[in-house]
């Protein structure tokens, strides 16, 4: 089902933390677009958790009926039960059961599901200033199965870094099907009902992933995976700014185009937009004079400061215009520009 044809009301970007993407998450087909859907109602601007998903929109066709409410009934109780998440310090783990929603509500009248999520995952969702990954909305849901969605988020939390370490076998099926499954411990399973999919997936809109083998002995122990755009190149790059508005596939490689120029870029591009409502082409712009770690700290330190004046915003007509300005009186290339206007209009005729 294609995002435009969707009753409730997503982001084109679902925004999710690395620490969350890389846990044990087992979903099944329903859970995940529930998930999905879930995370596309979040805004980054607002600080609310709460969502509205229509059931038309997650089970298969809209289809009506006890059986479907009944599948519903069943991801709801899962979804409800606590998200394992390890982190390491100083050489030791702790573990932490977290549920992920605070409350899911099931209304077969109105054929909705309402629910928050848990605000101690506050900081994994909301106004995420790092070590978080962004997946265009449309993707995730043209995904038919759970397994390649998880992947999907899994491999693109370590795209836009120059990451080529060796996941291990044994930490992805984790991660995938959750702590102690039995699911496909079998390498050859593994490889031919899971990733071999997926990857047939993510090639039909526009991702290629190769992935390299390490063993030990005849056993499988790591996997190194590459994901690239199999996009072909635009004559008119998107790096040009242009005032016509790229759409999902173009944003896609344009994020690709960034990543290739300076890892922060494509989550710099995206909080723009998203964040402080920005135009499309005018974040894009904003990007393109963005080639050094110089001007990247100005432009942080200036969204930061327009955060902390969004907090009493009563001369700030709009967020959009403010930012825009804020941007161009720090960035050399804006200033430049303005100097030689003023300097052109101050000659004598």
């Amino acid at each position: 089902m294609a995002s435009n044809t969707l009753l409730t009301r997503v982001n084109e970007v679902a925004f999710l933390s690395n620490e969350v993407i890389r846990s044990p998450l087992a979903l099944s087909n329903v859970e995940a677009r529930i998930f999905a859907l879930a995370l596309g109602c979040l805004h980054q601007k607002q600080d609310s958790l709460e969502f509205t998903i229509h059931f038309q929109d997650i089970t298969p066709s809209g289809r009506r009926g006890g059986s479907a409410y009944a599948e519903l009934m069943e991801a709801q109780t899962k979804l409800t039960q606590p998200l394992m998440m390890t982190r390491g310090k100083s050489g030791r783990r702790q573990r932490d059961a977290i549920s992920m929603f605070a409350i899911l509500s099931l209304n077969e009248g109105s054929r909705q599901i309402t629910g928050q999520f848990n605000p101690l995952l506050r900081e994994h969702l909301l106004n995420l200033a790092g070590r978080f990954t962004t997946v265009e909305l449309q993707s995730l849901l043209s995904f038919k199965s759970a397994h390649t969605q998880r992947l999907f988020w899994i491999l693109r939390s370590y795209h836009n870094q120059t990451w080529e370490e060796p996941l291990a076998f044994e930490t992805l099926r984790e991660w995938l099907f959750g702590e102690d499954s039995e699911q496909y411990r079998n390498w050859t399973d593994f490889n031919r009902y899971v990733l071999k999919p997926a990857m047939a997936e993510f090639l039909e809109i526009g991702w290629q992933v190769e992935m390299r083998v390490q063993k030990q002995g005849r056993r499988v122990e790591a996997l190194i995976f590459k994901m690239t755009s199999t996009l072909e190149p635009d004559t008119d790059s998107a790096v040009r700014p242009a005032k016509r508005t790229l759409t999902l596939t173009e944003i896609a490689r344009y994020r690709e185009e960034l990543a290739a120029i300076y890892t922060e870029l494509p989550a710099l591009y995206d909080r723009l937009r998203l964040d402080f409502e920005l135009k499309e082409y005018q974040a894009r712009e904003v990007v393109s004079n963005v080639r050094d770690m110089t001007a990247y700290t100005l432009v942080t330190k200036v969204l930061y400061d327009v955060r902390i004046a969004l907090v009493n915003p009563n001369n700030i007509k709009s967020v959009a215009a403010y930012t825009l300005s804020q941007i161009k009186s720090v960035l050399p290339v804006y200033q430049t520009l303005a100097e030689m206007v003023g300097s052109t209009e101050s000659k004598p005729a």
